[in-house]
């Protein structure tokens, strides 16, 4: 094998990496949104089972649970997207490195 099919391998095995890593990325706001996407579930569950139970201190009990997981979700969820982002731009700007030199020149506008 030559150097230059060890080369074009190593690359691919690289670009594969950061590919995985890419949709890992993904998965991590997509998590994130999920765990945002259920605060107000929890708050609707907790208004409804302090309807429901219609006791005092179950009621303080539901209402204090939903705004502690309000509290730790929104941050959880804000965290989770916002890696998953950051993550996702930087795994993206060494895919463009690796690919930039395989691309074409750029086209030149010939003027008559």
């Amino acid at each position: 094998m030559t150097r230059y099919a060890l080369g074009v391998d190593q690359d691919l095995i690289v670009r594969a990496e950061l590919a995985r890593q890419q949709e890992a990325a993904r998965v991590t706001i997509n998590r994130g949104i999920v765990v945002l996407a259920m605060v107000p579930l929890v708050l609707l569950a907790a208004a409804f089972a302090a309807i429901a139970i219609n006791s005092a201190t179950a009621v303080l009990l539901a209402i204090l649970g939903a705004g502690a997981y309000v509290f730790v979700g929104a941050i959880g969820g804000i965290a989770l997207i916002t890696s998953g982002a950051i993550e996702h731009r930087r795994i993206a700007k060494q895919l463009r490195a690796i690919d930039e030199p395989r691309q074409l020149p750029a086209a030149r506008l010939v003027v008559r």
